[in-house]
């Protein structure tokens, strides 16, 4: 639950006015909408809201978190003992 004083940041969802809002001038950016920043389309639209700039999104966030996790199962498989670890 979020709570504002002074003046109201805008509402990004007209039909459910807390999920998602955006005040530039603070150049703020809230939301409770679930994986809506994993969208690099969107992420892009967004900080060029807060920011005024154009921003180029390098990689989409699931890429990168699928990239992420694989280099760590193979630093875990090269490092620990995976196989003892999961018998736990």
């Amino acid at each position: 639950h979020s709570e504002f004083s002074g003046k109201l940041p805008q509402a990004l969802v007209r039909e459910e006015e807390s999920l998602a809002v955006i005040d530039r001038e603070k150049r703020l950016f809230g939301t409770y909408l679930h994986g809506l920043l994993e969208s690099p389309e969107i992420l892009a639209k967004l900080l060029h809201h807060v920011s005024g700039k154009t921003v180029e999104i390098p990689e989409p966030f699931t890429e990168a978190r699928e990239r992420e996790l694989d280099q760590l199962a193979d630093f875990l498989e090269e490092h620990c003992e995976v196989e003892r670890m999961l018998e736990i």
